[in-house]
């Protein structure tokens, strides 16, 4: 949105520099992306009136002028012939120097003396037009400065409107941001236009959408004469990047930059009956737009009709043949709201673009529709010769209730991290006209002005207040906070920890989707069917249900990536898994690990062979070290070690395994994964009937488990402790054990005895020696004791550290050395 600065001003007094004023606006919320000068000083460039034109005697396309410049009368050479005698043009004299930097001078121009030129738009830098010379109103007085006639060299801010403010988006609405850091909305100034309707002539208006179309407004405007728009408007136009068409069409141009609200003139000869129909698109419409192509119309698009066929695709662009023409007389002045959804809609599905669809499109305040409308009609009737008006049409089936929004101070004052109070923020509300339907200390309630379509809840109201009060005046406090241990998170830490084991194991991660096709899951099992999920609304036929085990698509990449010449592989997965479980719909987390082929680790250590036995060997051996790897003790017969490790047992068909593909594996090759007689998983071998479907001729080996009742129990996260405070004390043990002992069964030991003082035990040696004897060994070990609460006295140490000598060899074969 490019915003001249002397239009704002037209609105709004301020005293800001350029640059005082763009860093308001930014800190306000409206973007400056860059400013830029137009224009020039125009130094002894006047207007002159041709006064006579006759044939150059020397050359057929060129004419001498005998011109008025005000002061005297001077002939000069001109190529253009877009004018006529009595016109007013832009003269620059002998001695003249052009915005381009060229310097006239007295010329002879085949045999004959020009004493000057007659500009074009391009040779003042106005725009790269040189069809012909520039023609000022008709009421211009001879002599007059040009810089007097169209400003000097002015500063132009191009903003970056964001799309939920669409009311910046005109003159009117960055005036009334600005207005509002003033403090005040009373600083801005205009004014309603007062239009009396002359004539009985009036436009039928029909509305058949008002979802499409919330409001029409339509006026009959006759005695119109076309031709150029004053240089006033035409200048502004160029300085927001818009061409100068002719007078009426220039100011439904200007209006919207103005106001925000598009307008558009129909010729009221080219419409039928002067009746307007807004209503969708009929099957196999068409219109030519005003840009001369052919767009075919579907149901869905809105357009403007009258009785017979559309003139304008509603909110975008009007008809070619409806048009205004260079003999118009009468217009049809449109000023209407339509939906934003239908416009962005139409707009894309045509490939068609314009200012107009711009504002449609973010949101256009429906109150402003009528204001507009006016102001246009009187421009027209200053501008363009007008005399008559009709019966300004104004249908607006159903207008919105204003909606009001509370704000409280409480909240407010939470959000900014400051207590800015009700009585600045109602002040702030007024500026931004607002109105206040309750305010006390604690709270204020208000109604956003209508073309605020961006207010609509407690927090727009607090962003509108820091804006205006100044973000950079609200104070960026250090952040502060108490460090507490994280919440102990078993799931997350044990993900992690399976993820970073597994990886470095050799294995690769996958990750599919949570949806499979029924196909697939039959193919793996039918048993238990009933307790499958399944999508009400499935995007295909392949991701009809929610997954309840990993293993079928686990297997379907390992097929996949053997279609791809890759033989040997292992992969794992951890996700989520869904069923139903007594008429409830359960999910859970599971890891699933599958080997295909010789499986090796990156260096060449071997991580397996593609036999059955090794390959079972092999992934149990991958789940064992895991186990171990988590802390929760590897595979285990019964009757060893009850508070550690797992059971690999024969699989039964019964309800503990229903929500596992146990009939994917080969007869005696499958087997259940137990935790104190809790199924939470399967391992085994895939059928050759399941591998068949992917070509796979080796051997696969899979494994599943539910890492919820597995890692809740077992996995502890770890904490954070403070730092200690009281010193340490050391005391070294060496035991002579049995090789078949090892550490972890001497830590196992002294863990069972009371007592918090030991805070860490470290073996520092293993020696062997025929001294020691054979089947034998030393583990040497240092202890440290700590207390956190006081120092530890060397007696209480010795007393505790006796308790461990004289335990662990009542508990376990070994010898104090």
């Amino acid at each position: 949105m490019k915003v001249p600065v002397s239009w704002l001003k037209e609105f709004l007094g301020f005293d800001w520099t350029i640059d005082e004023l763009a860093a308001k606006l930014t800190f306000s919320g409206l973007e400056v992306e860059g400013i830029e000068y137009f224009g020039h000083d125009y130094e002894g460039i006047v207007a002159a009136e041709i006064l006579a034109i006759r044939p150059h005697p020397n050359a057929d396309n060129l004419l001498l002028c005998d011109i008025n410049n005000g002061i005297e009368n001077l002939t000069v050479v001109c190529g253009a012939n877009n004018f006529a005698v009595g016109d007013k043009a832009v003269f620059a004299g002998v001695g003249t120097i052009l915005p381009n930097g060229m310097k006239l001078k007295k010329a002879k121009i085949r045999g004959e003396v020009s004493l000057g030129m007659l500009c074009a738009e391009d040779e003042l830098l106005i725009s790269e037009d040189h069809s012909g010379i520039i023609i000022l109103p008709a009421d211009t007085v001879p002599g007059t400065e040009l810089v007097t006639i169209m400003g000097g060299k002015e500063a132009v801010i191009e903003l970056e409107v964001t799309p939920n403010r669409p009311d910046c988006l005109s003159i009117i609405g960055v005036a009334r941001e600005l207005a509002a850091l003033l403090g005040d909305a009373k600083h801005l100034s205009f004014s309603q236009p007062q239009l009396t309707a002359n004539s009985d002539r009036t436009v039928s208006v029909t509305i058949e959408d008002p979802d499409g179309c919330p409001r029409y407004t339509a006026s009959l405007i006759s005695g119109i004469r076309i031709g150029p728009s004053p240089m006033f408007i035409q200048r502004r136009l160029q300085q927001c990047g818009i061409r100068a068409i002719n007078n009426v069409v220039d100011i439904t141009n200007y209006v919207m930059l103005e106001t925000g609200q598009p307008l558009h003139a129909f010729d009221s000869r080219l419409v039928d009956n002067r009746e307007i129909v807004v209503r969708r698109a009929r099957a196999n419409e068409t219109i030519t737009t005003l840009d001369g192509e052919v767009r075919e119309l579907d149901e869905g698009i809105l357009v403007i009709a009258d009785s017979h066929k559309p003139v304008a695709i509603a909110g975008i662009m009007g008809g070619e043949h409806s048009g205004v023409q260079a003999d118009t007389t009468e217009v049809i002045l449109e000023s209407a709201s339509f939906n934003p959804t239908l416009v962005r809609r139409a707009s894309r599905q045509l490939g068609l673009a314009s200012e107009s669809s711009a504002r449609f499109e973010k949101g256009v305040d429906p109150q402003m529709a009528g204001w507009a409308g006016k102001l246009a009609a009187g421009m027209m009737f200053k501008y363009c010769g007008a005399t008559g008006l009709g019966k300004f049409e104004d249908l607006y089936p159903t207008q919105p209730a204003p909606g009001q929004i509370k704000l409280r101070r409480q909240y407010l004052t939470d959000l900014l991290g400051i207590d800015i109070g009700i009585a600045e923020s109602v002040s702030i509300f007024r500026a931004l006209n607002m109105e206040i339907v309750e305010e006390s200390e604690d709270f204020c309630v208000v109604i956003p002005p209508s073309f605020r379509l961006d207010l609509e809840n407690e927090t727009d109201l607090c962003e509108e207040v820091a804006r205006i009060h100044g973000l950079d005046n609200i104070p960026a406090p250090s952040p502060r906070s108490i460090i507490v241990p994280e919440a102990d998170d078993k799931t997350f830490y044990a993900e992690s920890a399976c993820r970073t084991f597994l990886s470095d194991s050799g294995l690769t991660e996958i990750m599919n989707y949570s949806f499979l096709s029924k196909r697939l899951l039959d193919l793996f099992s039918t048993e238990f069917s009933e307790l499958r999920v399944a999508l009400p609304n499935p995007i295909s036929a392949d991701h009809g249900l929610l997954r309840n085990s990993l293993i079928p698509q686990l297997v379907e990449t390992l097929g996949r990536n053997r279609s791809h010449q890759i033989q040997n592989a292992g992969v794992f997965e951890i996700g989520r898994v869904f069923y139903k479980d007594e008429a409830e719909l359960s999910e859970s987390t599971r890891l699933a690990i599958g080997l295909m082929g010789d499986i090796t680790k990156p260096g060449g250590a071997a991580l397996g062979a593609v036999d059955e036995a090794k390959s079972f060997s092999v992934i149990k051996g991958v789940f064992d070290r895991l186990c171990k790897y988590l802390k929760i003790g590897g595979c285990r017969s019964d009757g060893i070690r009850k508070n550690s490790g797992y059971v690999i047992s024969p699989i039964e068909q019964s309800d503990k395994l229903k929500h596992f593909p146990v009939s994917s594996f080969e007869n005696g090759m499958g087997f259940a994964i137990m935790l104190d007689n809790l199924v939470i998983g399967i391992i085994g071998i895939v059928k050759r009937k399941v591998r068949g479907e992917w070509r796979l001729s080796d051997p696969v080996v899979v494994l599943e488990v539910d890492l919820d009742p597995l890692l809740k129990r077992y996995f502890k996260t770890p904490t954070m402790e403070e730092l200690p405070v009281y010193p340490s004390v050391q005391r070294d043990l060496a035991l002579i054990v049995p090789e078949h002992i090892g550490h972890g069964d001497i830590v196992a030991a002294i863990e069972k005895f009371p007592g918090k003082e030991l805070t860490e035990i470290h073996l520092f040696d293993i020696y062997r020696s025929d001294e020691i004897g054979v089947g034998k060994k030393s583990l040497a070990y240092s202890f440290t004791y700590r207390s956190a609460v006081r120092t530890l006295t060397d007696d209480e140490v010795n007393i505790i550290h006796e308790r461990i000598r004289t335990g662990l060899k009542e508990s376990l074969p070994v010898e104090i050395r």
